[in-house]
This record gives C-alpha cells, sequence and structure tokens, in this order.
C-alpha cells in the first residue's frame, strides 16, 4: 500500500455570520481545497446553501466524509449535483472509537493484527479510491 499522510488541523468559526470566513479560509490553500463537514441538520437550517455559495468560489473543492453517516448524507445531498463528483471515499472518523481503524488506514497496524470489528478490505478500498482520485486530478 502507498503511504499516506492523515493530517487533520481544524481551525473552527464560532458565532453568527462566520460562514462568511469560508471563502477567505478556503482562498489561503490555492485552487484546490479539501472541505469536510457533516451533521444531519445542515440543510434543515439552511447552512447547506450557504457551503455550497462559498463552495461554487472554489469549484475544485473536494470534500472527504470522515465516517459513513456523513458519507451517506453528502452522497445524497450531492446525488445528481455537479458537486457530485467532488465527494472522495470516506475515512474513519477521528474519534477514539476508531482508533484501529485510523491506525490502519495509515499504516501503524498490520492487517493480522486488527479485531474481528475492523473490515480492512474496506477501508483498503476507499483508501486506494482517494489515491486514484488525487492522481486523477494531479493532486
Amino acid at each position: 500500500m502507498n503511504s499516506f499522510v492523515y493530517n487533520i488541523p481544524v481551525k473552527v468559526y464560532f458565532g453568527e455570520n462566520q460562514l462568511i470566513h469560508l471563502g477567505e479560509e478556503l482562498s489561503k490553500y490555492g485552487k484546490r481545497v479539501l472541505l469536510t463537514y457533516g451533521g444531519g441538520t445542515i440543510k434543515k437550517i439552511g447552512l447547506y446553501d450557504k457551503v455550497i455559495e462559498e463552495i461554487e468560489k472554489a469549484p475544485e473543492t473536494l470534500l472527504l466524509p470522515l465516517g459513513p453517516k456523513v458519507s451517506n448524507y453528502l452522497q445524497k445531498v450531492l446525488k445528481g449535483t455537479e458537486y457530485e463528483k467532488n465527494l472522495l471515499p470516506q475515512i474513519p472518523h477521528p474519534s477514539g472509537a476508531n482508533a484501529e481503524r485510523i491506525a490502519y488506514f495509515l499504516g501503524k497496524k498490520k492487517k493480522e493484527d486488527l479485531s474481528a470489528k475492523t473490515n480492512p478490505d474496506k477501508i483498503d478500498a476507499e483508501k486506494q479510491e482517494i489515491q486514484k482520485i488525487l492522481r486523477e486530478r494531479k493532486i
């Protein structure tokens, strides 16, 4: 398996109207930015439309869901839109409950040392798909 870096620094803006900073933050990273978000209420509260409006300012943004719930949600939300192609396969959510999956994803734990709860074939397939997409887009 190819080497892979799993580094997710987080900057959070709290308070009203903080979404206005999204374009500013995205522009710091060039034309191609990896943006992740999740939660079932994003459309209910109107945040989805505002996020899409900001993403349109950076059309090459890639969306990397953290965990299956976020992945399933984004697949439904983006289906049939021009942004569907920007959705990468999920990676393990960085919670303590996923420590083993993350360790395997990062190559820090061998396949034969995994518990029965971890599906290495699924993790390998998702990782390979992410790497393939990144290579195709020359990222």
